[in-house]
């Protein structure tokens, strides 16, 4: 048995080198990213539910309460598993702060890049899986998020989860533990995100033949939605009306910057997620997932197709289609780019890798070696503009709006404000003299700058009082100040934080 198990795991040593290239990669760089908008917020959620739940269960701990009490609409419109899961790992860290919260958040990351290879291993061999796992890491809206994005990636991963879990259980015989699992991690999808109640009803609609199915799952997924969402504890029944509600009218109205215009966030147009999905996407990945749409689709037609294999493909395709037909029809409050709906990268390298596995049955060995050749040729493009934005790959726009310099002053760059670390520590270096006080005025949350201040630095909001202002260019806020500019932190020519001393 253990030999037979050796033997399975040699079929994907390649897979596990690159993995472990990526662990590497991971620790070596973790510590170049900066604190982001709301990170803090997120690590005050885990240990307040974290607090509660030992505190209630009678459970010794070593965590120090505070005076914090997380937002209703925050509880409303985001779960605290992963928060809580993350707080209950710091303990194995000699001691905790942003840093390492970043580090944890990029190797739980690293569970979605296995699912995935899992779930394509569920339909083509391994080198398409491996395929689909380099198409994943170099898909810059992802890597450049793994690190300080604290509610998306962990939805992506739980996502990932969730498809594994239902096509496993699809292959398999009826199973109690399957179906626990599978409800479960629904349960925690729609925590995160109350639009993946129609992940719930697409998994219901493949079981319709099994009425007893369809009412234990949804009997064990609200068991564990209500275990799982601290508001429902309190609120059970009108809780998840409350959720649905809150959901499409979440008060956030600050302008977005889209094709060239700043537009509210309650008032962007039905396109305004694919058209972001299309101009952040590497273009051989884009160009691949293309000819998987049409692999799928002819597919699906052909009657050579198993009628098994047919709705496979149905379910991956509804995996993204149905959430952006939803976020059309009901224009949600949507900022900080697609990063709400980065989710969908998964099913959407799935399609792609079909893409690559069409151009691989292609009768022409001409044709077939000029169209990978020009894959590879853009997969190294990506991978050396992603090296060229570290640790900002989240800011990556592809050719068709003439990269970063072409989608400047006409979308999104820096929203997370992650570059201020970087401008801090010029400043450090730079101007700092520890034998004065300075006072520094900054944009977009302030812990992004604070965090990386020395002693003899004092944040104020009053511009008149300060010495230098610290601003991201994010809503124009770096025009603000009048000062002379005397460091810009910059990717590809285009400014992202603007230093400037008050005259």
């Amino acid at each position: 048995m253990l030999l037979k198990k050796i033997i399975e795991l040699k079929k994907h040593y390649l897979f596990l080198i690159f993995l472990s290239l990526i662990v590497i990669l991971i620790f070596l760089t973790y510590k170049n990213y900066g604190v982001t908008w709301d990170e803090i917020y997120y690590v005050k959620v885990g240990r307040y539910y974290t607090i509660q739940i030992l505190n209630t269960l009678k459970i010794p701990h070593n965590f120090i309460e505070d005076n914090f009490i997380p937002e209703k609409i925050h509880i409303l419109t985001h779960g605290v598993f992963f928060d809580v899961f993350v707080i209950l790992l710091t303990p194995l860290f000699r001691s905790f702060n942003l840093e390492i919260y970043h580090l944890i958040k990029a190797l739980l990351a690293l569970l979605s890049v296995i699912l995935l290879y899992l779930i394509l291993l569920k339909f083509l061999s391994n080198k398409w899986a491996l395929l689909g796992v380099i198409l994943l890491l170099l898909f810059p809206r992802f890597y450049g998020d793994i690190f300080n994005n604290s509610i998306d990636i962990p939805t992506l991963t739980i996502f990932a989860l969730y498809i594994s879990l239902f096509l496993y259980f699809i292959n398999k015989k009826d199973s109690f533990i399957r179906l626990i699992l599978l409800s479960f991690s629904l349960s925690i999808l729609i925590n995160q995100r109350i639009v993946f109640l129609y992940a719930f009803l697409l998994t219901c609609s493949f079981l319709i033949k099994k009425p007893r199915l369809i009412f234990l799952l949804s009997i064990f997924t609200f068991i564990f939605l209500h275990l799982s969402h601290p508001y429902l504890w309190q609120h059970p029944i009108i809780g998840f009306f409350d959720m649905l509600k809150a959901s499409n009218s979440f008060p956030f109205t600050a302008a977005n910057l889209f094709n060239g215009q700043f537009v509210p966030a309650n008032q962007l147009p039905w396109f305004y997620i694919p058209k972001l999905m299309i101009i952040t996407s590497p273009l051989s990945t884009l160009s691949l997932f293309f000819i998987g749409n049409f692999y799928l689709l002819f597919s699906i037609l052909s009657k050579k197709t198993s009628f098994n294999l047919k709705m496979k493909y149905v379910y991956l395709l509804s995996l993204l289609y149905i959430p952006l037909i939803i976020v059309s029809v009901m224009r949600p409050a949507l900022y900080d780019s697609w990063r709400q709906f980065i989710f969908l990268t998964i099913p959407f390298i799935i399609i792609a890798v079909f893409g690559a596995y069409t151009i691989s049955k292609i009768k022409s060995a001409l044709i077939k070696i000029i169209l990978f050749f020009l894959i590879l040729i853009n997969l190294f493009q990506t991978a050396f503009e992603m090296k060229t934005l570290h640790p900002y790959q989240y800011i990556y726009y592809n050719s068709l709006v003439g990269g970063l310099k072409g989608a400047y002053e006409k979308y999104e760059t820096d929203y997370w404000g992650a570059a201020n670390k970087e401008a801090v520590e010029w400043f450090n270096k730079n101007i700092n003299d520890p034998n004065k006080i300075y006072y520094i005025i900054t944009e977009g949350d302030p812990l992004s700058s604070v965090y990386y201040f020395k002693k003899n630095m004092i944040f104020t909001y009053d511009f008149n009082k300060a010495n230098y202002a610290i601003s991201f260019t994010r809503w124009n806020s770096d025009q603000k100040y009048s000062g002379k500019t005397i460091y810009k932190v910059e990717r590809e020519g285009v400014p992202l934080v603007y230093i400037k001393e008050n005259p």
